[in-house]
């Protein structure tokens, strides 16, 4: 796991060291820099040294060293292919290295090679021969890869702070992106919130050639269209997950050093420690919260910690740690984030006990989207939610031209958007037409398909895996999500959708496949989701900061939200309206970013 960094055309050899300065918490172990005069290009990386811990130095080359990459990640079929390449006739240096595979397959296959990888990953390859760069990003977007290109030049990182950092971009808020996000509670791909600055999205590469300044970029993978069709009996079908799952949490166990499991109290994190503690010692972590039961799961994860026999540790969360440390995690996100903020906690107690931490997300988006789909599958819901949209001061033409998109779950409305921001910029994309144009470009017709192929492409990547990736790597720790294994991906969604989940049981294939390793009274649990309980402090711990950075004099010389925000979201919530919670959140959140950046 690494951070990366590069620049192409910049004759600045200098920007290069600041950007990868900046990353350093990504890879304390070790860094590595090459620079080329001739074509002015230059690749830098910090490690954070996982798999052949003595071997696996950046940046690598092929044999005659016409190739130069660096890499962020873990590629968990590497073994395979290096079998297959040492056939074909390349000669390998290393022991066991999956950065050495990349270099090779590169060789062989060109941009094909995506086609062959199972892992996490961000890399950019510098072709020598070709004079070209080519930069990709893994099919989940578990690993982040954001750039710059003005036209002529090409400047790439990990995280935007090395882009900003560095001094590269104007930092000026893209209207456009804080209009989304405040839908989402994230930036979607390929905008970021600057201007500036894009995110190469999940399931793309970039081609950049060198002598032309032309910049290409292209999807490579789709989770609808590349999954793998299966049918059988729901007896077959259990079967078939079980060894699925079973499969694709082993080959990412992958490591030299000791693992760890950050337990939820969920299904998701409980099945992946059952899996994992059968044939590697593991640590568990759980987060508990001060005085409030409700949200407090640590007796369901003790539960689970004591079936597994792992070492375990509790952590008690209080209002005041979080406002200790709020202003890290928004630094450490480098981009205004509206979600979930548990994680950070995890890894904190982690840091510098373990390196490698699994995690249970995308469990979720394979196995029912929190049966999302029913909004539109069940006529009485889609009733429910029309009259909702509409209720809210939704435009009627808006439902007409874009149905899908207006029912699609969204945190902030278009018609509260147009009640709280200050619309300065011309070419606002509305919502709602973004959302029905992504539904519209899913291959399969059936509802179930369709939420799980606009959740790959939005929530997942830019919210959950955003997060999951930058709260992690402040910590020097590598979160892994064997949920998202892609073979696991590609056959459980290959799997005929009214078999895959059920109406009021969206998750019942996977108790079904992997009910008999799990405690009891997790199975009877309601999904509740691993979060805090954000109601009670903004009403309270919190309430002094809403009132300063969401209020008077601080939004009217922000110039980015109306003075009447107060009005329409602030008070309301105060005066009793629960539901506007998570988009109080979010505007603290955007705020506390917008200060801090």
């Amino acid at each position: 796991m690494c951070g990366i960094v590069g620049t192409v055309k910049y004759c600045d050899k200098e920007i290069l060291h600041k950007m990868n300065e900046i990353q350093v918490h990504r890879g304390p172990d070790s860094e590595g820099v090459f620079w080329s005069e001739e074509l002015n290009v230059g690749l830098a990386m910090r490690r954070l040294s996982i798999v052949d811990l003595e071997n696996g130095t950046q940046p690598m080359y092929n044999e005659n060293k016409h190739c130069v990459l660096v890499f962020n990640g873990e590629i968990f079929n590497a073994d395979i292919l290096r079998k297959e390449l040492l056939k074909k006739g390349h000669t390998f240096v290393t022991a066991s290295s999956d950065t050495e595979v990349l270099v090779h397959l590169y060789e062989e296959y060109g941009t094909d090679m995506l086609n062959y990888l199972n892992g996490m990953f961000a890399f950019a390859i510098c072709d020598l021969d070709k004079r070209q760069v080519f930069v990709a990003r893994d099919q989940m977007g578990i690993k982040p890869l954001h750039y710059i290109f003005d036209g002529s030049r090409l400047a790439f990182a990990s995280e935007m702070k090395s882009l900003t950092g560095a001094g590269l971009s104007q930092k000026k808020i893209d209207q456009n992106a804080l209009w989304q996000y405040l839908s989402f509670q994230c930036v979607p791909a390929p905008m970021t919130i600057y201007k500036d600055i894009r995110i190469l999205p999940a399931a793309h590469y970039m081609l950049f050639d060198i002598e032309k300044a032309e910049l290409k970029i292209e999807k490579y993978w789709d989770c609808i269209e590349n999954r793998k069709k299966y049918e059988g009996s729901e007896e077959e079908l259990s079967h078939f997950v079980r060894k699925q799952v079973e499969k694709a949490i082993e080959r990412w166990t992958m490591s030299d050093v000791p693992l760890a499991c950050s337990l939820s109290g969920g299904l998701d994190s409980t099945i992946i420690a059952a899996i994992v503690s059968q044939k590697h010692e593991l640590h568990t972590y759980s987060l508990g919260f001060e005085n409030e039961n409700e949200f407090d799961e640590r007796h369901l994860a003790k539960l689970v910690a004591q079936k597994c026999g792992t070492k375990h540790t509790e952590i008690i969360l209080t209002p005041d740690e979080l406002l200790k440390d709020i202003d890290k995690m928004i630094r450490s996100m480098d981009t205004p984030y509206g979600g979930g903020v548990p994680s950070w906690f995890v890894f904190r107690k982690i840091a510098g006990n373990e390196k490698v931490v699994f995690n249970g997300t995308g469990g979720d988006e394979l196995f029912g989207n929190y049966s999302k789909w029913l909004r539109y599958e069940h006529p009485l819901e889609r009733y429910r939610q029309t009259r909702y949209f509409l209720h809210t001061g939704e435009n009627k033409a808006q439902f007409i031209l874009h149905p899908n998109g207006s029912i699609y779950h969204k945190y902030m409305t278009e018609g509260m958007k147009n009640r709280v921001v200050n619309k300065v910029d011309h070419g606002i994309i509305n919502t709602n037409a973004w959302l029905e144009k992504t539904w519209r470009e899913c291959p399969s017709r059936s509802w179930r398909d369709r939420i799980p192929y606009v959740d790959f492409k939005i929530q997942l990547p830019e919210e959950f895996l955003m997060m999951l990736d930058r709260f992690s790597m402040h910590f020097s720790i590598e979160a892994r999500v064997p949920f998202l294994d892609r073979e696991l991906v590609e056959n459980v969604l290959g799997i005929p959708a009214c078999l895959r989940t059920k109406k009021y049981n969206a998750k019942y294939l996977l108790k079904e496949a992997l009910g008999d390793i799990l405690p009891e009274e997790l199975l009877q649990m309601p999904k509740r989701g691993f979060v805090l309980p954000y109601k009670e402090w903004l009403k309270n711990e919190l309430k002094e900061m809403v009132i300063d950075y969401c209020t008077g004099n601080t939004i009217k010389q922000q110039n980015l939200f109306s003075l009447e925000i107060e009005s329409n979201l602030i008070a309301p919530f105060y005066k009793g309206n629960d539901e506007l919670t998570p988009l109080v959140w979010e505007v603290l959140m955007f705020q506390r970013w917008y200060f801090n950046q």
